[in-house]
This record gives C-alpha cells, sequence and structure tokens, in this order.
C-alpha cells in the first residue's frame, strides 16, 4: 500500500533508528511503513480491540517477526517505562489523545519524542502541550481525502515555557511561523465555515453571533498578517467548534 499525505507526514515525524509504538494501530498501515522503508528498529502495535489487531497481523505477516509486536490494551498501558523512544496516536480527538499520555506517566517520561495526529480537538491538543511545557517541533498540516489533517512533533525531554497566545492555540504555534500555502488554505475555509455559520446563526442566538464574528476578525488579522495568492488548495477541515478557539 502506498500512503496517502496523513500517513506519510506522519512517517517524516518519526525519528529514524528508535524504537516506537503505534497506538490505535488499526491495520497496521504506518507500522508497515515504517518497517518496509528500515525507518525504525522495532514496532509495537497496539489496539484495544481484538478485529483491528487481527486485521494489523495479516498485513504485517510478510515481515520478519522479530521487528514487531502486537498487543491488545488501552493507549500507553501496554508499555513499560523505556520500551520505545517514540510513541505515535492518530486519527483520535485531541482531547482523548492528552488523556491517553496523562494515564501513563511513568511511560511518557521515559520517551524522546510524541507523534500525533487529533482528528480533531486541535486547540485540546495544542492547550495539552503548552500546560506541560513540552517543546512543539514540528507542526503540519496536509490536505488527504478531502480534509486539512494536523500533525504534530513533540519533544518531551525539552522544556519551551514560551507563552502560548491564543492565535498560537487556534492556529498553530509553528504554522502560523511557517505560513505555507496549505496553512493558508485551511484558513480560508476555517472563515467560509465561520461566516456560513454566521449567517444561520443570525441574531437569535446574539452570544453565539459575537463569538463567530470574533472569530472571523480573528482570522482576518491573521490573513492580512500571512498574505500568500499563490494558496490554491481546497478541503473540509474540522467544524470551527472543533478547531477554533
Amino acid at each position: 500500500m502506498r500512503p496517502g499525505p496523513r500517513l506519510s507526514a506522519i512517517s517524516e515525524l518519526v525519528r529514524p533508528g528508535d524504537r516506537i509504538a503505534d497506538i490505535g494501530t488499526d491495520h497496521g498501515w504506518l507500522v508497515l511503513d515504517l518497517l518496509e522503508r528500515d525507518i525504525v528498529r522495532h514496532a509495537i502495535a497496539i489496539d484495544r480491540a481484538a478485529r483491528p489487531l487481527a486485521n494489523a497481523a495479516a498485513n504485517l505477516a510478510r515481515l520478519d517477526r522479530t521487528r514487531f509486536e502486537l498487543r491488545r490494551g488501552d493507549g500507553l498501558q501496554p508499555l513499560s517505562p523505556g520500551e520505545v523512544e517514540t510513541v505515535v496516536l492518530a486519527g483520535l480527538g485531541g482531547a482523548r489523545i492528552g488523556r491517553l499520555l496523562d494515564a501513563a506517566p511513568a511511560v511518557v517520561a521515559t520517551l524522546a519524542r510524541i507523534v500525533v495526529q487529533p482528528e480533531r480537538d486541535w486547540i485540546a491538543m495544542r492547550r495539552w502541550v503548552a500546560a506541560r511545557g513540552f517543546a512543539l517541533v514540528d507542526e503540519r498540516l496536509v490536505a488527504d481525502d478531502g480534509r486539512f489533517r494536523l500533525v504534530c512533533a513533540i519533544d518531551p525531554t525539552r522544556a519551551d515555557d514560551r507563552p502560548w497566545t491564543e492565535a498560537d492555540l487556534a492556529f498553530g504555534r509553528r504554522l502560523r511561523v511557517d505560513r505555507g500555502p496549505t496553512w493558508r488554505a485551511w484558513m480560508e475555509q476555517q472563515r467560509r465555515a465561520v461566516l456560513a455559520a454566521l449567517g444561520a446563526c443570525g441574531e437569535r442566538r446574539p452570544d453565539r453571533a459575537a463569538q463567530l464574528r470574533a472569530r472571523a476578525a480573528r482570522i482576518a488579522v491573521e490573513l492580512t498578517r500571512w498574505p500568500d495568492p499563490r494558496a490554491s488548495l481546497a478541503g473540509r477541515g474540522p467544524a470551527p467548534e472543533d478547531s477554533g478557539a
């Protein structure tokens, strides 16, 4: 299977030579990609349900069995401290990813990298990073299957006590600096979604309308600050309340 943009972005943020755990492995495609391309030394595919693990086992059957393990369990609970240097949590909500990491502090304390791809609740994911003072070493947006996907790399061994602004939380601390065309396309999509929600809301819900106007204004400021006429991507991102402030 050729990995799509989302899977490729996740793979690119995994450190070469690490031992990794893929939390919520589903079909095991990430583990397959990383091992087939010899990016990682060893992989542990984890899922809390039996069927996904069976799917992963079938897809990984052609690999050397000594290079990977399959484990059933919730989150990082099947791991012991020091077993892996990197964990990947992809396709879950940002708030849930934070809870799974907080439920295994001894494992997190031994990690060198955490790669996350929150399917929603992007702000909750960023707040989790900010609250713990971890370093956000990479933050990427990719357009995949008609949607915008956020992928982040976190270094829990590096402290970063710089304060996060509301704009950092809403629009991405590193994305706002890199301000690539995919980020701008997502911002344009967010602006359209907010304006559409405002039109549907009207004045029947004045508090909600005020919130939407404030968000539209923040987006306009960001787009004015970071103009990029090359942006022409189209996609569907999270609803404004999922990814917005």
